[in-house]
């Protein structure tokens, strides 16, 4: 999916997102979970991890700073899981809010163009009623002629509008 994101054209480059860049203002929230990992790891390594029969604090702190040195790695990619993730995420958010959109603008055209054929049914429909209001008014003045045996030479309505 990334490699499509990557081929469609784009107005511009500012436009591009790159994978291997952070978010603007995630900088912080990754140095902040790398320190709460590390620092959480510490305290782990300095309770649980260190040997119990230590003499002195040089020797805990060299067993904590030992155990610390193989877990940061371990959180950096911890870290950059999560920025991958998150970019991810927003990456898919955007796509989605596009979709949306797309939707949305679509039903605004479909409701336009119904709009649009309702208002030449009544269109329609307002050309046939006059139409047979005219045939009705003609019919009744033909009725009217034959009842009072006058000639009634008046042409058809569809004749004299054609």
């Amino acid at each position: 999916m990334l490699w499509w994101i990557h081929l469609t054209p784009m107005k511009n480059n500012s436009e591009r997102v790159s994978i291997f860049s952070f978010r603007k203002g995630g900088a912080r929230l990754e140095l902040t979970l790398f320190v709460v990992l590390v620092l959480a790891y510490t305290i782990f390594a300095g309770v649980y991890l260190t040997p119990k029969g230590s003499s002195g604090w040089p020797e805990i702190l060299a067993s904590i700073v030992g155990h610390v040195s193989t877990f940061i790695p371990v959180a950096i990619v911890v870290v950059l899981v999560f920025e991958i993730v998150g970019v991810y995420m927003l990456l898919l958010w955007d796509l989605y809010r596009e979709e949306r959109n797309r939707q949305r603008q679509e039903r605004e055209a479909a409701l336009q163009q119904a709009r649009v054929k309702a208002e030449e049914a009544n269109s329609r429909a307002e050309v046939a009623e006059r139409r047979l209001n005219s045939w009705e008014e003609w019919y009744a003045r033909r009725v009217e002629a034959e009842r009072q045996n006058v000639k009634f030479d008046e042409p058809p309505p569809s004749e004299s509008n054609n």
